[in-house]
């Protein structure tokens, strides 16, 4: 490792001392990823496959290969890589086939402009005209997790301006905070701009907390589920029906099956489930 001084005192002017320090900044930098090269390097067969064999146990692909790659680098035909590229290729494999079965029962739906992949239940509308709380989960791209949302859509001659959505299950109460700038909406509170013949709000929640997975689970078990659409001066409400229940475990079934669930915050709900 290369330690590198500068002496700044003497230098007459202001600029040199700007540049010295800002050279000073990137070796320190150049040291600091260095140190964590040598790091790597440290590294012992056990632990490398310990570290391995967690990552498999939590579904971690991306990291699983990345350890693999390590191996192969540092250990080299050893007992230890063959066994990590061995899960690293089981995980694979096991990864592809349940997604395969997971989606079976989906509906998929590709943006050909963005390239995400979403996946519903093939019950839930993909018209936004209808009444309906369902799940999607997609895929941005190959190299991040799948990520899981409620979708809220209200459609009725009564718009409500939409600002929140209260739910009631078998009394227990949840509340889903709105973002009014990323509600879509077919109409400009003055005339319908779409050939729909009804106005339609929609709007997107991301399920990225375990509260968030009570109100599912909550839901989907309850025997009576009642929602409401809340605007700033009305409100709309309607019962959640058993095929929206289905649907929505249908959708939780296989986001679970993709390893959606492995995160600590959904791994903490789903194994309660």
């Amino acid at each position: 490792m290369i330690v590198t001084t500068f002496s700044l005192y003497g230098c007459n002017s202001s600029n040199a001392s700007v540049l010295d320090w800002k050279e000073l900044n990137r070796l320190r930098q150049e040291n600091e990823a260095l140190k964590k090269e040598l790091q790597k390097y440290k590294t012992t067969k056990p632990e490398l496959l310990q570290e391995a064999l967690t990552r498999y146990d939590q579904k971690d692909l991306t990291r699983l290969k990345e350890l693999k790659s390590l191996a192969e680098q540092l250990f080299p035909g050893t007992k230890e890589t063959k066994q990590i590229a061995a899960i690293t290729h089981k995980l694979d494999n096991g990864l592809k086939q349940a997604l395969a079965i997971a989606t079976s029962k989906m509906k998929k739906m590709v943006d050909e402009v963005t390239g995400y992949t979403s996946y519903q239940d093939k019950s839930s509308p993909t018209s936004a005209a209808k009444n309906s709380i369902h799940l999607f989960f997609l895929k941005r791209d190959k190299d991040r997790a799948y990520e899981l949302y409620t979708r809220i859509q209200h459609s009725g001659s009564m718009t409500v301006g939409l600002d929140e959505v209260e739910i009631r299950a078998d009394g227990k109460y949840f509340s889903i905070s709105v973002v009014p700038e990323e509600v879509k909406r077919n109409y400009n509170f003055v005339e319908i701009v779409d050939q729909s013949g009804v106005p339609w709000e929609q709007y997107d929640s991301p399920v990225s907390w375990y509260m968030d997975l009570d109100m599912i689970h909550a839901i989907i078990s309850s025997k009576k589920a009642i929602m409401r659409y809340k605007g700033r001066s009305l409100h709309v409400d309607r019962t959640i029906t058993a095929a929206e229940k289905k649907a929505m475990r249908h959708v939780m079934d296989a986001f679970k099956a993709v390893g959606g669930l492995d995160n600590d915050d959904f791994k903490r709900k789903s194994d309660d489930s």
